[in-house]
């Protein structure tokens, strides 16, 4: 029998299936189908008197995350005063949540329980898309220390792992499994950096996992005695969390990363038994090879990064990095210590000693990184040159974002393949060819023709709108496991055999989404369950149906008029009994005749509801769309304002910009002069034991250190509020006029003359065009505002109508009585709390689950673009 609910008044057989009368309603959103009483998910009692209380207060989507964010609140990770980093981790400790998760996660594996400081909008544990699950490790699991950190998975891991003895992070169909370190020093990196890997590798049959490394994200508090003791915990994960696959293991890591994937090389040898390939990205160098001094090694990098920063082919940010990481407030004082601990253990000399027992690696370098520059000689003799070795060095690319040709420097994982395409094609097969969407045909004609250029013995056609690293990385990934790694057409697989197609997407959506864990506990479905005799009336309707139907085909046919009056009798009496059976089946039979008007005077009180909330539903997607529209509108006029802000002088804000510019400077004196020298020091004396101590590297800080780190803190906080007062003063300072453009202003508005359609007049007086620009602005978000104000009010007509249907159908379930039908409510976090035989033994279960995820996808709607796909700490 089917698992789909029907809705018997305009279904043409009346099929009776055990999931019959469905009755799915959506408390913030009221969508459902056009037929009647089907289709709805109610909210329970409890939240309703949350809803309609004494204080009138609507559960909105906002008040979910609000009520998210007071029960959960935890301090988050600022990387600004080290005392709070050092106890933060106590309030990260995560919980097993529902059954279905302690079944389905490795042991030792939690759910984060509270929201992330960026963490891809409010509520979201962490990014609420693509193929990847966030949760909590163990790491430390080798020393006293121990710890916890969060980790970056595939989600379908968490679904085979449903259906399997040995649990692992690894999802069945891999071929190879990535582990990747990402970089350092930065409040932006972290084991969320991994998500495009594991999206664009999960559909080429490799598994990618990644974890906060320590002091970064939210990893371990805890530096080590050594780095070799850090690598042998790195390692009990990998053993703990990833062998069980049985898959091979390849380590990767992108520039702190990178060198860390580089030290590995050093401390073990091709025979492990652990990891088998190595692909480094965008390593930190060792500037002086053979020389095992420290202090020699950071004086020569040092003295090459000055260089660098005079060398104008070189971007902004591989010039000034310093500079740029600062003047964003993303420089983490902690990770610089890290990344400084582990580059003491760094000598590319022993490598090259040592080069037949290294594992194969993969190096790939931007020709135009600053890492990069002025270490070309040693990446020649130490790196490139070395047995079973693959050096790439990428020179110019094109920028994934807006596909402009650029050259590459250390953030290698923004670039497509380079292609050169003629002014003859038309700019939609440009776009085509760009993001990988021709087809391999149409691509031969435009190659043959010479109207486009590519490596074709580097990339396939698909590869053109890929990342250039990743395919490269595939590659290399075939070559180590002897696989064609193509990409699937088809997305992988949500869930397993036996179980809901929607579960995967359900615990997905639970691992990374707060304000659904609330939903889950929150919401109820109502769900009337025919019994056996309803569905035993419901098989016989469907025949008796079947039979009428035959039985006026041959009416109609010449016969007998002695035949043919057999004929009508026979169908006369089954319609009489096809409607004894359809009263049955309507849940209209165990409704006594007296209060059979009641009856029809509920379910039409329940139609009219429906109505209005099919009603509510498309005046509110109009409004959605039109509000999509202005924030669009509104982040490309924001975003041109921002860029040509610095073309803008305000006379009065001279002195607020100065204490401003002042305050950046100290900040980055501090950071890259004077904690990180006085740190570079005091890693030494811990690494060679000077004290005679046990302890790691932030037990027993020295107390000028603690001062340094007292005072950058200071710094930054005055800094960013100088920073906010600047720009609020900003749009002030426009509307009223008060700012003149500068001659690179001028020549950069004409840039924009087309795109913008700016008049030979705006040109002219640019002045007046940025104080209408500015009021665009204010108007477009007071716009956004009314219509936001104008959706919370829908909402709790929303909420109204649901609860009206709730207790309606509830009065409906005491009329009918407990003879045909048995109303039964549910909430998903129940559901989750079975276990997968219990899950296997409820029918109704696929169907259910399936209503509670439509369920949850409408009420997302209501949030539409409060999101971003940034994802960063």
């Amino acid at each position: 029998m089917g698992q789909t609910p029907l809705c018997f008044k305009n279904h043409p057989k009346f099929k009776i299936i055990p999931t019959l009368f469905l009755l799915v309603g959506l408390a913030l959103n009221g969508h459902g189908s056009s037929g009647e009483n089907c289709d709805r998910v109610f909210i329970s009692e409890d939240s309703r008197k949350v809803v309609v209380g004494k204080s009138q207060k609507v559960l909105t989507v906002q008040s979910l995350i609000n009520r998210v964010r007071n029960q959960n609140h935890r301090p988050l990770p600022q990387f600004r005063d080290w005392k709070r980093e050092i106890e933060n981790p106590q309030f990260w400790e995560g919980s097993l949540g529902p059954l279905i998760f302690r079944e389905a996660l490795p042991e030792g594996i939690k759910l984060i329980n509270h929201e992330l400081l960026q963490s891809n909008g409010p509520g979201f544990v962490k990014i609420a898309e693509g193929l990847s699950a966030h949760a909590r490790a163990p790491f430390g699991l080798g020393s006293n220390q121990g710890g916890e950190t969060n980790i970056i998975f595939p989600a379908k891991a968490l679904l085979d792992n449903l259906g399997r003895t040995k649990k692992s992070l690894v999802q069945d169909e891999a071929e190879v499994a990535i582990v990747f370190l990402h970089g350092g020093a930065t409040v932006t990196t972290g084991s969320h950096s991994a998500a495009p890997f594991i999206d664009y590798f999960s559909k080429r049959k490799v598994a990618v996992i990644a974890l906060d490394k320590p002091w970064h994200g939210e990893g371990v508090r805890h530096f080590y005695r050594n780095p070799r003791e850090y690598f042998e915990e790195l390692r009990n994960f990998i053993r703990r969390f990833i062998k069980p696959s049985g898959k091979p293991i390849v380590l990767m890591g992108h520039s702190l990363g990178g060198l860390e994937v580089d030290l590995y090389r050093t401390f073990y040898s091709k025979n492990d038994d652990l990891v088998s390939a190595l692909i480094s990205l965008s390593t930190i160098p060792d500037p002086a090879p053979g020389r095992l001094i420290i202090e020699e090694k950071w004086a020569k990098a040092d003295e090459i990064d000055s260089k660098n920063s005079n060398d104008l082919e070189l971007a902004e940010f591989e010039r000034s990095f310093d500079l740029v990481l600062n003047r964003d407030d993303k420089i983490n004082p902690f990770g610089w210590t890290f990344a400084d601990f582990l580059w003491s253990a760094i000598d590319w000399a022993r490598n090259k000693e040592n080069q037949d027992q290294l594992l194969p690696a993969l190096y790939i370098m931007g020709a135009y990184d600053f890492l990069y520059r002025g270490h070309e000689k040693d990446f020649d003799d130490y790196i490139a040159s070395l047995k079973n070795t693959e050096f790439v060095l990428m020179h110019e690319g094109l920028l994934i974002f807006n596909n402009e040709k650029t050259k590459v420097g250390h953030l290698i994982l923004d670039h497509a393949p380079l292609v050169q395409i003629s002014d003859q094609i038309s700019t939609e097969d440009r776009r085509r060819i760009l993001n990988g969407k021709l087809s391999p045909q149409e691509l031969k004609q435009f190659v043959e023709k010479g109207l486009v250029q590519f490596d074709q013995n580097a990339f396939r056609p698909e590869d053109l709108g890929s990342i250039e690293v990743f395919v490269r990385i595939t590659q290399y990934l075939e070559k180590i496991t002897g696989k064609e790694l193509k990409r699937q057409d088809k997305r992988p697989p949500s869930s397993v055999a036996g179980f809901a197609p929607e579960l995967g997407e359900v615990l997905h959506a639970y691992l990374n989404d707060l304000r659904f864990r609330h939903f889950a506990k929150m919401f109820s479905l109502q769900y009337f369950k025919p019994t056996e005799k309803t569905q035993q009336a419901g098989r016989e309707l469907e025949t008796i149906s079947n039979t009428v139907a035959q039985l006026r085909k041959r009416f109609k046919e010449k016969m007998d008029p002695q035949e043919k009056e057999q004929i009508q009798k026979k169908i006369q009496e089954l319609e009489v009994r096809q409607k004894e059976l359809k009263n049955i089946v309507s849940g209209m039979a165990g409704v006594p005749k007296e209060r059979l008007s009641e009856f029809n005077l509920i379910n039409e009180q329940i139609r009219e509801h429906f109505k209005d909330t099919n009603d509510l539903s498309t005046e509110r997607l109009g409004l959605h769309k039109e509000m999509d529209m202005k924030r669009a509108l509104l982040r490309r006029k924001s975003n041109l304002l921002i860029e040509l802000a610095q073309y803008l002088e305000f006379p009065k804000l001279e002195r607020a910009q100065k204490l401003t510019n002042q305050l950046l400077e100290r900040k980055v004196y501090l950071d890259s002069q004077k904690i990180r020298q006085r740190m570079r020091s005091y890693i030494l004396s811990v690494i060679r034991n000077e004290n005679n101590k046990s302890e790691g590297l932030f037990e027993n800080v020295p107390d000028d250190i603690v001062k340094l780190l007292e005072e950058y803190k200071d710094t930054s906080a005055k800094y960013l509020r100088a920073k906010r007062i600047v720009d609020n003063r900003m749009i002030g300072e426009i509307l009223n006029g008060r700012f003149q453009l500068t001659a690179n202003g001028v020549e950069m508005l004409k840039q924009y003359a087309e795109e913008w359609q700016l008049s030979a007049e705006d040109l002219g007086q640019p002045s007046r065009w940025f104080v209408s620009l500015a009021r665009e602005i204010i108007a477009l978000q007071e716009e956004i505002k009314r219509i936001q104000s104008t959706l919370i009010k829908m909402e709790y007509q929303f909420a109204f109508h649901a609860n009206a249907m709730t207790q309606l159908n509830r009065r409906k379930a005491q009329m009918m009585g407990s003879e045909y039908f048995e109303l039964h409510e549910y909430k998903l976090e129940d559901l989750l709390n079975m276990n997968t035989e219990q899950i296997k033994q409820m029918p109704e279960f696929t169907t259910i689950i399936h209503r509670f995820w439509e369920a949850w996808r409408k009420t997302l709607s209501q949030s539409a673009n409060q999101t971003s796909k940034e994802g960063l700490y």
